[in-house]
This record gives C-alpha cells, structure tokens and sequence, in this order.
C-alpha cells in the first residue's frame, strides 16, 4: 500500500523561516531522532536473522532463534507521550529562496487523516502562522498517497493565513495551482534526487554524492537537532 502524505508550502521571507527554526525547529525535527533509532533496530533485527538463516542447520533451529531473538516491536523508542515512530516514515523541510517558500513534505505509514493528525511533527508545524509575514492564503494537505498526489484523493486540508491555521470543510478543493506548487517541490526536494540516487535518472556528475537521509532532507539550520546516525531506508 501506498504512503500517505503530509504536503505544505508556507510562503515566508528568509528572516521569518529563520526565526521558526531558531524557535521550534527542534521539536519539528525531534521526530527525525526516534524514525532514525527505530529503522536501525528495524536493519539490526533483519541482519540477525539473516545471519541466523544462514548459519541454522536446520528450519528447526532457525526458528527457535527467531522465538528467543527480541522482535523490533519490542525494542522501539517511543516519544514521552507514547508516540511511535514507524522507521519507513521520512520527513523533509526544506526553504526555496526563489519563491520564499518553506516545503514541508512528510510520507508516512498511517491510514486515515486522524492518525496523521496526531503525527508530533505536524502540531509543531502549527506555530509558523506566528512568524507568516507574507499576504496570502497557503495550504497543508493531508493526502491519501504521498507518491500520486495529483491525482489520488487529498482527505483533509488546512489553510494557512496571518490570522491563523484553519480546518477546511471535508470536501473543499484545493486550487489546482496549489497543487501543482507541492506537487512540484515534492519533485525538486524528493523524488528526482531520489531517482538519481537509484539510477532512475541522470545524475549531475559521475562524483555526485548519494542522497542521504535526512542530511539531504533537511535544510541546513535544522540538521543540528538531528542527533541520531544518518540512514537511507533499505
């Protein structure tokens, strides 16, 4: 099954994103730590078995290891709340100059927008209307799936102004020109370094470094709150 999606795009001049970063910035990324802690545990678990699989005589004695060896559910850091991080969740916030935009971009294992809703991250994201000092109407976007938002159903949306973040009806179409302006970051800050890093597409030079995560998620001012090793997903 598809990842679900969290899209947004805030406009906010460079001083403004600044000073949401210098003030929340470490709650915003905290969920990077505890995704990170929890696919290493997920990659250390898959490797002992492998290991185990390789090594057993027998299925007989691969099961029994496979019965004494902790399963990853009982490992996983959880939040102070109790929150759990799935390791395949992948969040990257980025700032496009260019248009003076904040992208935040995060796909995640959840299956309908309340659980999406109670996503750490997210509620952090909340704070920027304090620090939005550009005219307008912006939109985060709850979406069924993180990897064909132009054309799979978008489950609920907020909009984004000076006076505050507010829940549209369920229902309210999105401009399509919002749309396309996620649809088009998501592909700038995600998926074609993505494709080149797989071979999907060709990449700058033969020397370019692999993409990875989050130090390629992240804009730079934000990667100091990661304290976690860097890990791409398997």
């Amino acid at each position: 099954m598809d990842p679900t999606g969290i899209f947004a795009a805030i406009s906010l001049s460079p001083l403004s994103f600044e000073r949401f970063c210098d003030d929340h910035g470490k709650a915003l990324v905290q969920d990077i730590n505890y995704i990170l802690a929890n696919r290493a545990i997920d990659r250390e678990y898959q490797e002992a078995l492998a290991e185990a699989r390789s090594q057993s005589a027998t299925l007989t004695s691969f099961l029994n290891f496979q019965k004494s060896h902790p399963s990853p559910d009982s490992r996983y850091r959880r939040t102070l709340e109790n929150y759990l991080h799935p390791g395949s969740d992948e969040l990257i916030i980025q700032y496009d100059l260019a248009s003076q935009t904040m992208f935040y971009f995060y796909i995640l294992d959840r299956r309908n927008p309340d659980e999406i809703e109670d996503v750490p991250s997210l509620r952090v994201l909340r704070e920027v209307v304090k620090y939005k000092d550009e005219d307008g109407t912006d939109y985060v976007a709850l979406s069924s799936s993180a990897t064909n938002f132009n054309t799979d159903p978008i489950w609920r949306s907020f909009t984004i102004q000076k006076t505050g973040w507010s829940r549209q009806p369920d229902g309210t179409p999105i401009p399509q020109h919002v749309i396309s302006r996620l649809d088009g970051l998501s592909q700038k800050y995600y998926f074609d370094a993505i494709d080149r890093d797989l071979g999907l597409a060709s990449a700058g030079t033969e020397e370019e470094a692999p993409w990875i995560y989050p130090k390629d998620h992240l804009h730079p001012c934000l990667l100091r709150h990661v304290t976690e090793q860097p890990m791409n997903l398997d």
